[in-house]
């Protein structure tokens, strides 16, 4: 799935404008996957790159959220 380039400057450029304010991370976002049962399960997550396949984020590749996007790619 590739994004929009024009989606890709908006978002960039409001990412910008909140990183010159007192928000104490605007980088975060909230990640949410799901558990093999289905159950949804939900964190935040800072992002660390954006481009033309989507957003970047670092985790632990033996974390839960590691475990469930490798069995789901399913997330939003």
């Amino acid at each position: 799935m590739s994004i929009p380039p024009e989606v890709l400057q908006q978002f960039q450029s409001l990412l910008d404008r909140a990183a010159k304010t007192s928000l104490p991370e605007p980088t975060a976002m909230t990640l949410a996957t799901c558990e093999p049962s289905g159950r949804p399960s939900v964190r935040t997550v800072l992002l660390r790159n954006l481009d033309a396949r989507g957003f970047v984020f670092f985790t632990n590749l033996g974390s839960r959220k590691s475990r469930e996007i490798r069995d789901n790619p399913h997330a939003a």
